[in-house]
Formats: structure tokens, C-alpha cells, sequence
């Protein structure tokens, strides 16, 4: 039995003092030295993606670099958990598109009656009042509340001392009419109702 014994330490020594095996365990190490500094670089680029913070780009690779060859992958799954889980760009983004989902969704409302009207829109469908108003000049269309055109520099005519719009912004003959024929399917607030 020592025979045998002695036989494979015989031949595990001879494996082990072999060129291959010594190239082969060199390139091994040189491997797991790459993938380590690969990887202490790799959490270096992932921070500077997803915090604003220089210190924090550093002190995750030194990290990474401090566990040694041997626990750089525990350091590395322990920053894969406690990292941001969205970069800064994209973080950017969503904020970006919330604030334009809220810029799109605050609509403008009626000097009058604080009713939502459209940006485009001439009067209020529920209180009557003249948003806009031809320039008597270009006949571009502007805020009542503007005192000057902006496309002529027309000086326009000033609204009335209640605020209310002066006589020559009353309405049309047609509006007037359709405004009339619709009084009846408005409801207590005054809001338009349509007619079945």
C-alpha cells in the first residue's frame, strides 16, 4: 500500500514540476488577476453611469481592488446589491418626461372662470370670455390681456377698468346665436352641456 502510495506522489510531483502545469497555473493567475482588475474597472465605469458623485466612483473600485484576486467577486456581487438600480441618464429621462407629463396635463384656464380651455382656443365655452382677440393691425390672433401685438407692435386697445373686455370684443352675431341656442344645456355651474 505505501508502494502505491509513494507511486502517486511520484506522479503528482512529476505533473506538478512540469513546464505545462507551470504554464498552465501561471496563466491561470494571470486570468484571475485580469478579471479582477477587469472587474474593479468595470465597477469604476458602472458607478460614474449611475451616480453624479466622483468620490463614489473610486471608492467602488478600490473596493473591488482591496478584496484581493481571491474576493473580488464577493465585492462585486455586494456592489451589484447595493447599487442605484437606474443610471443618471436614465434617471434624467423619467424625470424630463414626468415634468412634461405635468407641463401636458396642467392646461391653461380661463382668466374668468379658471375653467381648463385649449391654448388655441378664441373664447371660453363655459363663461363666454374672449381669450383671444384679432390685432386690428395683422389680424394675428392675441391674448386679451396683452396690451401690444407681438408679430406688429400694434398697440392694442386696453380692457376695461373691471376687467372685463372692452364693447369690441362682445361677440359675433353668429357666436351670439349659437351661444344662445346652447344656454339652454348648460347646467347649475354654468358649464356647457351637449343637447341629445
Amino acid at each position: 500500500m505505501t508502494d502505491v502510495l509513494d507511486q502517486l506522489g511520484t506522479t503528482v510531483a512529476g505533473v506538478v514540476d512540469s513546464p505545462a502545469f507551470q504554464l498552465a497555473v501561471q496563466l491561470a493567475v494571470a486570468y484571475l488577476v485580469v478579471l479582477w482588475l477587469a472587474a474593479a474597472f468595470w465597477v469604476f465605469r458602472d458607478v460614474r453611469l449611475r451616480s453624479r458623485s466622483t468620490p463614489a466612483r473610486y471608492l467602488a473600485a478600490m473596493g473591488v481592488l482591496v478584496a484581493t484576486p481571491l474576493f473580488f467577486l464577493l465585492a462585486v456581487a455586494v456592489y451589484r446589491i447595493v447599487r442605484p438600480g437606474e443610471t443618471v441618464q436614465a434617471a434624467d429621462e423619467r424625470l424630463l418626461s414626468e415634468e412634461a407629463l405635468a407641463a401636458s396635463v396642467r392646461a391653461e384656464a380661463c382668466p374668468s372662470c379658471g375653467s381648463p380651455v385649449g391654448e388655441d382656443w378664441n373664447l371660453c365655452p363655459w363663461c363666454r370670455f374672449r381669450l383671444q382677440r384679432p390685432c386690428p393691425r395683422c389680424g394675428q390672433p392675441v391674448s386679451v390681456e396683452w396690451d401690444v401685438c407681438p408679430w406688429c407692435v400694434e398697440e392694442l386697445p386696453s380692457r376695461g377698468p373691471t376687467g372685463s373686455p372692452p364693447d369690441s370684443f362682445a361677440l359675433s352675431p353668429a357666436l351670439s346665436s349659437i351661444n344662445a341656442s346652447h344656454t339652454k344645456g348648460a347646467n347649475n355651474a354654468g358649464r356647457f352641456q351637449p343637447q341629445a
